[in-house]
C-alpha cells in the first residue's frame, strides 16, 4: 500500500482571528484552551503568543530588509506602470547590483537569488508574472492632455445620449494561424513542434456594438477581385460579405458598411435623441455621403484620438480579445481534421462558430468596454488611471519610490516613453558604388569610390559646359526602337571564345 504524505497544517487562521482569541484570553472571558477550541487555532501558538515568545515571523529571515523589499517592490509597480516592466532576470540583476554595492555577503550563489527567491517575493508583495504586450512609442506618447481634451468634448457630445444611441465600430483581421499553446511533453526534449498547417493570410472583418450590450450584424471583405455565392454561406445572421484587392477597407466599402449596417439600426431606434457613432480617425472610414447622411440624419460622428484606441475604443479594451481566443480554439479544431489554408467559402462558418462560443458574455463584455473605455456612463477616471503620471490618481508605490530611491528614476522612464524633441534628420540620397561583382570593399573604399565618380562626372560637366540642356524645338524624339538599341550597345559583352 502506498501511504501519501500528509503535510502538517500550517497557519490555518488569519491575524485578525489570532488577535481575537487573544483579547479572549487577557480580558478574562475565557481560558487559553477554551479560546484554542473555540477559534481553531493551536493552544501553543496561543500560549505563545499571550506571553510574548516567540514574537518573530515564522520561516528563515528574508535576506532583504522589509523597508528594502517595499522599495524593490515599487520600483518594480513604478517600472510597471511607465512601460518598462523588468523581467525575471532583470530583478534578479538589480537584486544582485544592490548586494555587491552594499558588500552585504548572502546565502545567494554570487549574491544573485534564485527562481525560488522571485517566487517568494512576488507572494510576499502581490505582484505576478504576467505575458506583456508591446506597443509602438507612437501610443505610449500619448499624453494626459490629449486624452482629457477628447474626454472634455465628448461630455458635450453624449450629453443625454441613451445607450442604445452610442455605437462603436473597429474594424480587425481573422489570421490564419493558430498560434501556439502550452503542451506536455518529455523532460529535456529541445525541439516541440506541433504539425499544422497554417499562412500569413486574414480576413478582415469589421463590428459593432452599441453601449446597452447589443451587436450590430459583422461586415466581412475579402481580398479578391471577384465575389462568389459560396463565399456567403453558413455565417452569422445577418452578415454582410465584400471584396478589396488588398483585403482591407476603402472609403466605397465602408460607405456600404455604413449604409447597409450602422444606418438601418439607427432608423429602428424608436427615439428622436440625437445618435452618435465613434471610431478611429482612419481616412478610409470617412467620405462625403457618410458625413452628408450623418447630418440629414442627426448622427454626430466621433473620432478617437490618434494613437489612443487601445485605450477609448470600447471594441479594443474588452471585446476583441476573448473573440480573438474563440477564434483561435475554433480554427486549432478545423485544422486538426484538414490540410491546408482555411478557403473562403468555410470561414463564414468558423466565423460564425467564434461568435456562438462568446454570444453569453457578448453583451457584458460590450458593456464593460463602454464602461472601461470612459464613454457610457461617462467617468474620465477610468481612461486617466490607465496613464502614467496621472497627477490627480497617482500610482500605486509612486510616492515611496520617489522619497526612497530619487525622482531620477521617474525622468529617465518620461524621457524613454515619451522621448525628447529631436530635429528631424534628412535622409541622404542613396548612390550606387562602382564595386565589380564579387569583390569586397570597406567603408573607406566605397568613399572612395564615390568621391572619385563625383569627381569624374564633374569633370565630364566642366568639359562639355553643359548642364541640363533646353529641348529644341522640333526635334525628333527618340522611338522605342532606338531606347532598346542604346540599351543593347550599353550590354557587356558575352565571353565569344566558351561558345559551343
Amino acid at each position: 500500500m502506498s501511504c501519501e504524505n500528509k503535510k502538517r497544517a500550517y497557519l490555518d487562521y488569519t491575524s485578525e482571528k489570532l488577535q481575537a482569541a487573544v483579547a479572549e484570553v487577557q480580558w478574562k472571558r475565557s481560558s487559553i484552551f477554551a479560546a484554542s477550541r473555540s477559534f481553531s487555532i493551536p493552544y501553543g501558538t496561543l500560549y505563545h503568543k499571550i506571553h510574548g515568545l516567540y514574537s518573530k515571523k515564522p520561516g528563515s529571515p528574508t535576506v532583504l530588509t522589509d523597508a528594502q523589499e517595499c522599495d524593490l517592490a515599487d520600483t518594480v509597480r513604478v517600472a510597471g506602470v511607465w512601460g518598462f516592466p523588468l523581467t525575471a532576470d532583470c530583478l534578479k540583476k538589480l537584486v544582485k547590483q544592490f548586494l555587491d554595492h552594499n558588500k552585504m555577503k548572502t546565502k545567494f550563489k554570487n549574491n544573485t537569488p534564485g527562481k525560488d527567491w522571485i517566487n517568494s517575493f512576488l507572494k510576499r508583495h502581490t505582484l505576478v508574472s504576467r505575458l506583456s504586450q508591446n506597443i509602438k512609442r507612437s501610443r505610449a506618447k500619448v499624453s494626459l492632455e490629449t486624452i482629457k481634451n477628447y474626454l472634455d468634448n465628448l461630455a458635450t457630445t453624449v450629453d443625454g445620449v441613451p445607450p442604445e444611441n452610442i455605437i462603436n465600430y473597429d474594424e480587425t483581421n481573422f489570421s490564419d494561424d493558430p498560434g501556439s499553446k502550452r503542451v506536455v511533453v518529455q523532460r529535456g526534449q529541445k525541439h516541440v513542434d506541433t504539425v499544422m498547417d497554417h499562412s500569413k493570410s486574414s480576413f478582415s472583418v469589421m463590428f459593432a456594438g452599441a453601449a446597452n450590450g447589443k451587436m450590430l450584424p459583422p461586415y466581412v471583405v475579402y481580398a479578391a477581385l471577384h465575389m462568389y455565392p459560396t463565399w456567403t454561406e453558413g455565417g452569422p445572421d445577418g452578415c454582410r460579405y465584400n471584396r478589396t484587392k488588398s483585403g482591407w477597407f476603402d472609403s466605397m466599402v465602408f460607405e456600404d458598411w455604413f449604409f447597409t449596417i450602422a444606418l438601418p439600426y439607427f432608423n429602428g431606434l424608436r427615439n428622436d435623441k440625437k445618435r452618435i457613432i465613434i471610431g478611429d480617425n482612419v481616412a478610409s472610414h470617412l467620405s462625403f455621403r457618410v458625413l452628408q447622411s450623418c447630418m440629414a440624419s442627426n448622427i454626430s460622428f466621433v473620432l478617437l484620438p490618434p494613437n489612443a484606441t487601445h485605450l477609448c475604443q470600447p471594441l479594443d479594451v474588452a471585446y476583441f480579445r476573448p473573440l480573438k481566443k474563440a477564434w483561435k480554439d475554433t480554427l486549432s479544431e478545423w485544422k486538426k481534421q484538414n490540410k491546408g489554408c482555411i478557403p473562403k467559402h468555410i470561414f463564414p462558418r468558423l466565423l460564425k462558430k467564434s461568435l456562438v462560443k462568446i454570444r453569453e458574455n457578448s453583451e457584458t463584455n460590450m458593456k464593460a468596454g463602454f464602461r472601461a473605455s470612459g464613454i457610457y456612463p461617462l467617468n474620465e477616471k477610468a481612461v486617466l488611471k490607465n496613464l502614467p503620471g496621472n497627477a490627480d490618481e497617482p500610482k500605486t508605490g509612486e510616492t515611496a519610490v520617489t522619497s526612497s530611491f530619487s525622482e531620477q528614476l521617474i525622468i529617465m522612464m518620461k524621457k524613454e516613453r515619451f522621448g525628447l524633441a529631436q530635429e528631424r534628420t534628412i535622409p541622404r540620397k542613396r548612390r550606387l558604388i562602382d564595386v565589380q561583382p564579387g569583390s569586397s570593399d570597406s567603408e573607406q573604399q566605397a568613399q572612395h569610390l564615390l568621391v572619385k565618380k563625383i569627381k569624374v562626372e564633374t569633370e565630364v560637366d566642366d568639359d562639355t559646359n553643359v548642364v541640363n540642356p533646353p529641348k529644341v524645338k522640333g526635334e525628333a524624339k527618340s522611338t522605342k526602337k532606338d531606347s532598346m538599341l542604346a540599351t543593347r550597345n550599353r550590354r557587356p559583352l558575352k565571353n565569344i571564345t566558351n561558345r559551343k
